[in-house]
């Protein structure tokens, strides 16, 4: 066919019929790439079927699972058994008890950027629940700029806050949660507060049904340690309060297993 002798109208219809070839084709190549991805998905379910460790319950399989993440750097750990095979990617984000192991620290620190430190933490607690879980709240004196704020992380934080068993928090944070006000702290068993003495005492943790734990350091001894649920306690550790406040806080601590004082 000699192209110069086409019209214009002709070429356009040659354009529109091969522009439409294409489309089908790679709507065909699509359709063939889903169909073999999905087949591949089955022959490694099929051998994971026949190899020996294919045949290990569930069940026991998050026990090793957990031997293996252990509490050093849990979650790095968790991450890379769920990149083995798919098989075991679906059971390890399938297993809260694999994500509640460890402690989730929170420090805002030039290592920590933006939304996606915020969209990691949040995949966190969402796999973990509804398991309780130990968190560490801590801020570098000079965070990188492009660091989350305190507000943001504690507004992923907080919905979780009725599953925290224990608690390790600095002056920061402790303003930031006296901003928000959050609800009792249920499963609050221990708590390692560092907080700025205050005028006013703060309530904030007054209401935790099964605190026995505290540890309590003031960062400047001016009186006004946050009131607690003190005759529930049964070991007490109180940093850089006056004679005074520890003398007030000891008489009303009627369960004490063991108490530490250091005063100023």
């Amino acid at each position: 066919m000699d192209i110069h002798c086409l019209s214009q109208e002709h070429i356009q219809a040659q354009i529109d019929a091969t522009e439409a070839n294409i489309r089908r084709l790679t709507s065909q190549i699509e359709e063939l790439d889903r169909a073999r991805q999905k087949e591949r998905r089955t022959l490694g379910k099929l051998w994971f079927m026949i190899v020996p460790v294919g045949k290990i319950p569930t069940e026991l399989l998050v026990k090793i699972f957990a031997l293996a993440v252990g509490s050093d750097h849990p979650v790095h750990q968790a991450l890379l058994l769920s990149q083995v095979c798919s098989s075991w990617r679906q059971i390890v984000i399938g297993s809260p008890k694999l994500w509640a192991i460890g402690v989730v620290d929170v420090q805002l620190d030039k290592r920590n950027k933006g939304n996606c430190y915020l969209d990691g933490l949040q995949t966190l607690l969402g796999r973990s629940a509804p398991l309780p879980i130990s968190v560490l709240l801590r801020k570098s004196l000079n965070p990188h700029p492009s660091a989350p704020s305190i507000a943001s992380v504690l507004r992923v934080l907080m919905p979780t806050a009725a599953r925290w068993k224990d608690l390790k928090i600095n002056p920061q944070f402790f303003e930031g949660l006296k901003e928000i006000s959050p609800g009792p702290f249920v499963a609050l068993q221990s708590l390692d507060l560092c907080y700025y003495a205050q005028s006013t005492p703060i309530d904030l943790f007054s209401g935790c049904p099964s605190l026995r734990r505290l540890v309590a350091t003031a960062d400047n001894a001016s009186g006004g340690i946050p009131q607690m649920p003190w005759a529930q306690l049964t070991h007490l550790e109180i940093w850089e309060e006056t004679l005074a406040t520890c003398r007030t806080i000891l008489l009303q601590c009627t369960n004490l297993v063991s108490t530490v004082f250091f005063c100023v």
